[in-house]
């Protein structure tokens, strides 16, 4: 298999993946009633989702989709969900821009 196939693999299905996975393990329990202990574990993995998102960039948005669940109440978000909101969005574009690069490399290398 060539190299543009093995990133559209990675990219693509991988990130299928991770979508899916998302989507059945916590997409719903997010959209409940949020306790406190449970809103500083999600804000952690939107964080740690945000440092290893530039791996790939269905990490990075899983990461700010937590971060936009967090901060999407104005009452109960907190300083650091609006941080950690600011830090998945740049980590998001940062990631996308690499896998573009990447791809572009791929290409035309």
């Amino acid at each position: 298999m060539n190299r543009e196939g093995m990133l559209l693999i990675y990219y693509g299905g991988f990130g299928f993946a991770i979508f899916l996975g998302w989507a059945a393990t916590v997409g719903a329990e997010i959209n409940s009633d949020l306790t406190a202990v449970r809103r500083v574990r999600f804000d952690r993995a939107a964080r740690a989702l945000a440092l290893v998102g530039l791996l790939h960039p269905a990490l990075a948005m899983t990461g700010l989709d937590i971060a936009r669940q967090l901060a999407r109440f104005d009452d109960l978000a907190t300083a650091r969900s609006l941080a950690t909101l600011r830090v998945s969005g740049w980590s998001a574009a940062a990631s996308v821009a690499l896998a573009v690069a990447v791809f572009i490399a791929s290409v035309s290398g």
